[in-house]
């Protein structure tokens, strides 16, 4: 079950502090700091426009706060990095986000077309086979481009310096001895 908190204005304070302008109501606020930095938060998620190191702990805080954990991106490298290393710091776990926008829209594409091309070809002849045969390699090529998606996204994140997962493995992968040592024993 995931764990959300609804974002109040009084929680925004908690976080950016008093000095802090906060514009809006229910739950959506555009928050302006003291520095200069600006956040636009809702229950959804948060968004920000500019900001330094207080303006991340801020929003990464209040993430860990009302969602418990989140997601850096999609964005710059250098803000998800940021986002990524305040996260680590402050105990709040962010994964990035290479997740690309158009990549659902060409798998159904490419889904579609080859079924049309498929029905196209066998749509004249009696036989069962084609029809079939086409919807398999349609469902294989989308498989196989959301699994060529999924490995681009873990490049990139591996490019950035974050393996996942974070501890390098299982617990049940390591050795006796380490996994006392950490404490998982």
């Amino acid at each position: 079950m995931k764990r959300h908190k609804p974002v109040t204005k009084k929680l925004v304070r908690k976080y950016f502090g008093e000095d802090a302008k906060i514009r809006g109501f229910d739950g959506s606020y555009r928050v302006t700091t003291p520095t200069g930095g600006e956040v636009v938060t809702s229950s959804k998620g948060m968004r920000l426009i500019t900001g330094g190191d207080d303006t991340y702990r801020a929003m990464i805080l209040l993430i860990g706060e009302c969602w418990g954990k989140g997601t850096a991106g999609p964005g710059s490298r250098e803000f998800m990095l940021g986002a990524m290393a305040h996260g680590e710091a402050c105990g709040v776990p962010i994964r990035p986000n290479f997740k690309s926008r158009g990549a659902v829209f060409a798998r159904w594409f490419v889904f579609i077309i080859i079924l049309l091309i498929g029905f196209g070809i066998g749509g004249g002849q009696q036989d069962s086979s084609i029809p079939f045969a086409t919807v398999v390699v349609a469902v294989l090529t989308v498989a196989a481009m959301a699994r060529s998606a999924k490995r681009e996204e873990q490049r990139k994140a591996e490019e950035l310096g974050f393996h996942y997962p974070r501890i390098h493995g299982l617990s049940r992968a390591a050795s006796r001895e380490d996994a006392e040592q950490k404490g998982w024993l």
